[in-house]
């Protein structure tokens, strides 16, 4: 991992939206698990919205830098949201719905932004898929108006954003959309993670 990458990870700015698309598993994870593992460490929030299978990924990640995941998570400093079941929730027609995405991201991020043992404001990170679940049903638009949708959120409750797109077989030969990336403030490209 280049030592920028390795900033942009551990140290997001706020307002931060960085996108990573990946043919690489193995690398979102680790990206992932800096990301969180960071913040974790310096007292904020991290909520994971991520697919069964990587949330496992993550939390073995987690764990082998010494986080003790049920305690986090039990505290209220970490959750994991199963990405399709949210996506479902705002989702009509194929197309993401501006008033019930507001309203249930709302939520996820105003339950994490405050301590429940301390009433105390805290920082929130968000690791997000549901972006690339769209993408790989190879409905772009509909990922497109998601990241619209969530630069908002960013700007509104000045959370840091991570977003991956699994690219699998390098989708159908498909080059990743310039649009994607465009709406992100960072990208992070496969080689700077090597």
């Amino acid at each position: 991992m280049t030592p920028k990458t390795a900033s942009l990870l551990t140290d997001p700015q706020l307002h931060s939206h960085i996108v990573y698309p990946s043919t690489d598993e193995a690398l979102i994870a680790e990206a992932v698990g800096v990301f969180a593992s960071s913040g974790l460490r310096k007292g904020e929030a991290v909520v994971l919205v991520t697919t069964e299978a990587r949330r496992e990924v993550i939390e073995r990640r987690l764990k082998a830098d010494g986080l003790d995941v049920r305690s986090v998570e039990n505290s209220g400093q970490l959750a994991f949201l199963e990405a399709g079941e949210l996506l479902s929730v705002f989702l009509k027609e194929g197309m993401p719905d501006a008033a019930l995405f507001k309203t249930s991201v709302t939520r996820v991020i105003e339950r994490a932004s405050t301590n429940p043992e301390t009433g105390a404001a805290r920082k929130v990170r968000i690791f997000g898929e549901m972006v690339s679940l769209l993408y790989m049903g190879s409905n772009t638009p509909a990922a497109e108006r998601l990241e619209e949708f969530w630069n908002e959120m960013v700007e509104a409750y000045s959370v840091s954003l991570l977003c991956s797109y699994s690219l699998g077989l390098n989708h159908g030969g498909h080059s990743f959309p310039q649009s994607l990336i465009d709406s992100h403030s960072h990208h992070i490209a496969e080689q700077q993670v090597h």
